[in-house]
């Protein structure tokens, strides 16, 4: 993985505690640079969160299946368009899925990868995004322990903005990711900085007319990726100084913000529908219609309150106060919309997708002693590792890491030995534990052929 925490992690940990608690499994976890490892431990399968997302991630899987070792992988961005305007292959510019089996979020997506790559059409399945599982598994951290924590227990209301990462803009991968997002239009970047001045003035005027409520700005994860010496502006750093606003970066998951606030906002996010499964109220800020081509595709708009002013923001929010809901969220036609995208976008929400990938990843577990996998040196791998092992003592001396040569290393050093990972996974273990006896999932796993019936729309 590239990191030992965030959205894939979450997707792997139910499966990880399948394969640890239920199949008695050795699970060795590496960050994708030092995919070396992998002829250290000569492994009987190769686990990805995806094979296309990431250069390094379709490197791997293209080597193990030159060498016949089994790669099993998900889909971290499971939620593509379908009107042939995305790019599913990415760095897989052969078009050849390496994997076993493609595991697909919905069968919307299982439907479309069928039809552009027949030739693998009984590898595609659909699973749902096990990401997901945790909203029907796990206890979330409390709003009073999270104020308490912060020092902040005397706000009443708590209200999370999900940040759009406006800065990627200055920094030129971000630049052609935001041509890719206008279509291929690159005069509509010129569009970019007066959305996010519209948005931080919406932000501005909620923040500063409502004293009694902390605000909670979460920073888009990829503007961690943006390692630059100077980064751009977002919408939400002017608003850093004010007593009731806190930046949130990675120090909690996504999950236990949402779960935090009494309310949830965003510019245009997928953390909106995290927010409707935790059954959380939300409010979209849209102050110009036409600036998203995308939202015709998601409906975001129409599944959840418009905010295209401050002052209609407090007008929503005034109503949320005094009543304590949203009346237009709950109309019966944004109930629908939110149902609709829902299920072609997560599949299934009831905590058992994990046990829907652990239906193939079982089926590739029986067919091992059938594989020759061979274990051999990469070069390329065999320099990043010890190019690692050379980095460590040099980014432990105190400054180094600071200097922006390094600075946009330091992840690596920070993460390549996972562990965090095993700590959060002990951490997580009751949850899962607690989940299975509350559904007897043992007996129907094993008497019952819950597996099997999990995945029949695959059939």
């Amino acid at each position: 993985m590239d990191r030992e925490d965030g959205r894939d992690v979450e997707m792997f940990l139910p499966i990880c505690f399948y394969l640890r608690e239920k199949l008695n499994a050795d699970i060795k976890m590496s960050i994708f640079y030092d995919a070396h490892q992998i002829k250290y431990y000569k492994p009987d399968i190769v686990f990805l969160p995806n094979t296309v997302g990431a250069e390094y991630y379709y490197l791997i899987a293209k080597l193990c299946s030159e060498r016949d070792i089994p790669v099993f992988a998900l889909d971290s961005e499971g939620n593509f368009r379908t009107d042939g305007k995305f790019d599913f292959w990415g760095y897989n510019i052969g078009k050849n899925y390496f994997q076993e089996f493609v595991c697909c979020w919905s069968e919307r997506t299982r439907d479309y990868l069928k039809e552009k790559a027949p030739k693998y059409a009984e590898k595609i399945v659909a699973t749902g995004n096990p990401g997901v599982d945790r909203y029907k598994i796990y206890d979330f951290i409390s709003k009073e322990a999270y104020l308490k924590q912060k020092g902040k227990e005397n706000y009443k209301y708590v209200v999370g903005y999900a940040a759009w990462a406006f800065a990627k803009i200055y920094y030129p991968q971000g630049k052609i990711d935001m041509i890719g997002y206008f279509d291929g239009d690159e005069s509509r970047l010129e569009t970019i900085e007066p959305q996010r001045k519209q948005v931080e003035e919406v932000l501005k005027f909620a923040i500063e007319n409502n004293p009694d409520t902390l605000f909670i700005l979460k920073i888009h994860p990829l503007e961690r990726k943006l390692h630059e010496e100077k980064r751009g502006v977002n919408e939400c750093d002017n608003l850093e100084h004010y007593e009731n606003v806190i930046i949130e970066y990675d120090e909690y998951n996504i999950s236990d913000l949402i779960h935090i606030c009494d309310l949830w906002t965003s510019f245009e996010s997928t953390t909106a529908m995290e927010a409707w499964l935790l059954n959380k109220e939300s409010m979209i800020i849209l102050t110009d219609p036409n600036f998203s081509p995308s939202l015709k595709l998601s409906k975001y708009d129409e599944a959840q309150p418009i905010v295209d002013s401050g002052e209609k923001f407090q007008q929503y929010f005034q109503q949320f106060k005094l009543t304590g809901r949203l009346e237009d969220f709950h109309s019966q036609s944004m109930r629908d919309i939110r149902n609709k995208i829902v299920a072609p976008i997560f599949g299934f929400s009831d905590g058992m997708n994990h046990l829907r990938v652990m239906k193939y990843l079982i089926e590739v577990i029986e067919q091992l002693p059938e594989r020759k996998s061979i274990y051999k040196t990469n070069f390329r791998f065999w320099l990043l590792h010890y190019l690692i092992q050379i980095g460590k003592p040099i980014m432990k001396i105190p400054g180094v890491e600071n200097f922006w040569k390094f600075k946009k290393f330091k992840w690596v050093f920070r993460s390549f030995r996972f562990l965090n990972f095993e700590q959060y996974y002990q951490e997580k273990r009751p949850y899962f534990e607690a989940f299975y006896e509350k559904n007897d999932l043992d007996r129907k796993i094993n008497e019952e052929n819950l597996l099997d019936e999990l995945t029949l729309h695959n059939k």
